[in-house]
């Protein structure tokens, strides 16, 4: 039987003991976070040909860990929050281990250190200027509320509609 590797003995112990009673994390995180390591492991196999039973700290470098994430990305054809999302995960897991085991601390704060990718926003298409006018049109503004009401529509078609721009909102 092959020994134990630091990385499986950390995995289990954040599994096991940290996330459910030390974090109190919910069903939902531990699934997520359980399909971010099983799909480590599985691009550690299929894209660097190391068995799960092989995977170390030492192994599980910064570039190791963003050359998964564009795995997830290139390969599976995850999304950019989705990437995120595991991303937070193994974030998660290797700051427990920088606690753990301070000889781990530096590699532990160079993937902490990777950034999120930021995702791109999506732009309404459905919406036309005569849509929108229509839209603030509507409340009626001769009492205060509705002139809030309308007020608060235009801001918040402001923040959503990144394809439209503040000169398209001016002509309404």
């Amino acid at each position: 039987m092959n020994k134990p590797t630091n990385f499986s003995y950390y995995l289990s112990k954040y599994f096991c003991q940290y996330l459910p009673n030390t974090k109190g994390a919910s069903n939902n995180t531990m699934q997520t976070y359980t399909i971010a390591f099983k799909l480590f492991c599985q691009y550690m196999q299929e894209a660097l040909s190391i068995n799960r039973e092989r995977i170390t700290l030492e192994l599980t470098t910064s570039d190791v860990i963003t050359g998964f994430l564009d795995w997830l990305e290139e390969t599976l054809g995850c999304s950019v929050n989705t990437r995120n999302l595991r991303l937070n995960a193994i974030r998660s897991f290797f700051r427990y281990v920088s606690i753990e085991d301070p000889k781990y601390m530096y590699s532990c704060q160079q993937i902490l250190a990777i950034p999120k990718k930021k995702a791109p926003k999506k732009v309404i298409g459905y919406l036309s200027v005569e849509g929108i006018r229509l839209l603030l049109d509507t409340p009626d503004k001769d009492t205060l509320h509705r002139a809030q009401t309308c007020t608060n529509t235009y801001a918040d078609l402001c923040n959503s509609c990144q394809g439209l721009r503040d000169n398209k909102f001016t002509r309404l």
